[in-house]
């Protein structure tokens, strides 16, 4: 890896981001038959495990193109199933409003807002970026309109990895952001709790969920806060009495 970089680093008579796109191709192109030849490696070393499937395979990992047709599909099927887990997860999220709260506290799904001014948007322009999962409201207020300010959103995900940092932009916009995550076990750490609450972010991890062996789980546990704690917090400042939606 470090020959092909070292190699188009040293190209000439080529501007910058040549250099780089050439770079980014010829590492792609790499990677690519590295993971063909890891895959028909694993396509054999099943002929152990499977001996009556053994030849099957055999023939399998002779055609590149098969195998590429494969991994494919697997990486279809598990981007679908993430896709699926995180509506999944939505959901549930939506339906865990406390029963004393439901009649007070609305929620408004996949609404636009300008990451710029935090406000409402019907159409996409300049400093919007994608929907936001879970806008509550005040219902005795009614749901947002046009180029209201938002005072809250629920920003939900099933691992963090470094995704968590789209949403920067757009908490430092409105009033607040709570963040919902599942906290996979390698997945929350310190540091990603502490850039969240740098940026307007609270962090909201559900009760149940337990990693005493994580150095740090401690202090992560004081820094976030529960799915109860969030309903609590979204209904006081809904409610707040000199709260005024502009």
């Amino acid at each position: 890896m470090q020959e092909v970089i070292q190699e188009t680093v040293t190209s000439q008579n080529k501007t910058s981001d040549q250099i780089c796109k050439n770079a980014i191709e010829k590492i792609e192109q790499q990677e690519n038959i590295d993971r063909d030849n890891k895959l028909i490696e694993k396509f054999r070393s099943l002929g152990a495990e499977y001996p009556k499937c053994a030849e099957a395979l055999m023939i399998m990992t002779d055609n590149k193109n098969l195998i590429k047709e494969i991994f494919d599909i697997s990486n279809s099927v598990a981007q679908s199933r993430r896709s699926k887990n995180g509506k999944t997860f939505e959901e549930i999220i939506r339906k865990s409003i406390p029963e004393k709260y439901k009649g007070k506290i609305g929620l408004q799904e996949q609404i636009r807002i300008d990451h710029t001014t935090g406000r409402f948007v019907k159409k996409e322009k300049d400093g919007y970026k994608g929907r936001e999962d879970l806008i509550p409201y005040n219902l005795d207020i009614g749901e947002y309109q046009a180029n209201d300010k938002i005072i809250i959103i629920i920003s939900i995900k099933t691992t963090l990895r470094e995704r968590f940092k789209q949403d920067f932009k757009v908490a430092n916009s409105v009033g607040k952001e709570f963040l919902v995550t599942m906290g996979k076990k390698n997945d929350v750490t310190l540091g990603k709790i502490e850039e969240m609450i740098k940026n307007n972010i609270t962090p909201v991890i559900p009760s149940y969920i337990d990693y005493p062996s994580n150095k740090n789980w401690k202090k992560i546990r004081n820094l976030s806060i529960t799915l109860e704690d969030m309903w609590n917090d979204i209904y006081k400042i809904l409610t707040f009495e000199n709260q005024v939606v502009v």
